[in-house]
């Protein structure tokens, strides 16, 4: 529902005269494809490359718009985007920055509020989008901006207009949720970081190689398709749920497996966990 509502967005608000600026997720590529407009990657969280192409981007002086997309929590990995600085770099060109949160929200912030808490970022000027499941458990997706995006899309997005409304379960769910996160956020929190250094360092004492992210997941550097299926039948096999990435998510032979330690974990099952890994570890290049 989520992708499938960012597709339809896309194709209303922007044009062949837009212009996309973008380091993020498959659907919204595919999204802005579905459009025809052009896109312009640039290096992952590089903030001085973002501007060298937007400066030749306005010198062009042939798009109407120009925006800048980014994930606040890349999940194969785990890095964080430094989104405060994309938002600065935006408002100096006259761009719009567009956000997907999905990983951030419920996560990221001293209140669980998302990656525009985690900046400090207040009346936030572009599209906020993210997902009401991950951290939120539920289902669908929200897109926020001002009145005037919001009012456009009420009446122009056929995604919404001929689509039935979320039912009252997943409502319902979702109010609990917040609930939850507004009064014990930070002792979860503390909790899945806690759970997160110790499996992290359980890892690199058995010498898997992990890649550097500052969020709550963990991602082994697993190497080929066959070595990181491999892996990941291991993990299985000792009832370790993780989630492999292969080509095309990945570049060939960059394979990853993500470990994400879940809050609602107990101690007991942690401890599990780091001694499978131990057990793995002769099994594992």
């Amino acid at each position: 529902m989520h992708i499938q509502e960012s597709l339809k967005d896309y194709s209303r608000y922007q044009s062949l005269q837009d212009f996309f600026r973008l380091e993020k997720h498959s659907y919204l590529i595919h999204g802005i494809k579905n459009v025809g407009c052009k896109i312009k990657p640039f290096l992952h969280n590089n903030i001085e490359h973002l501007q060298k192409i937007l400066e030749k981007s306005k010198k062009k002086k042939n798009f109407r718009q120009i925006f800048v997309v980014t994930e606040s929590v890349f999940s194969t990995e785990g890095s964080i985007a430094p989104f405060k600085e994309i938002v600065e770099v935006c408002d100096e060109f006259g761009t719009i920055p567009v956000v997907d949160d999905s990983h951030g929200i419920g996560v990221l912030g001293d209140n669980g509020k998302g990656i525009l808490e985690e900046e400090w970022i207040s009346n936030f000027p572009g599209i906020y989008t993210a997902s009401l499941g991950k951290a939120l458990a539920n289902a669908g997706g929200v897109i926020a901006g001002n009145k005037k995006l919001i009012d456009f899309l009420k009446y122009s997005c056929s995604g919404l207009i001929y689509s039935t409304a979320l039912p009252p379960a997943i409502i319902g769910g979702l109010i609990c949720v917040l609930e939850i996160i507004n009064e014990d956020f930070r002792e979860i929190r503390d909790r899945m970081w806690r759970y997160k250094e110790i499996i992290q360092n359980t890892l690199i004492d058995n010498e898997f190689r992990l890649c550097e992210g500052k969020a709550p997941i963990i991602s082994i550097k697993s190497g080929t398709l066959e070595n990181t299926v491999k892996m990941a039948k291991y993990f299985y096999d000792e009832k370790i749920l993780t989630t492999p990435f292969v080509e095309p998510s990945v570049p060939p032979n960059e394979g990853r497996i993500r470990i994400i330690a879940g809050a609602d974990l107990q101690e007991s099952e942690i401890k599990y966990v780091c001694n499978a890994i131990s057990r793995l570890s002769d099994n594992i290049s």
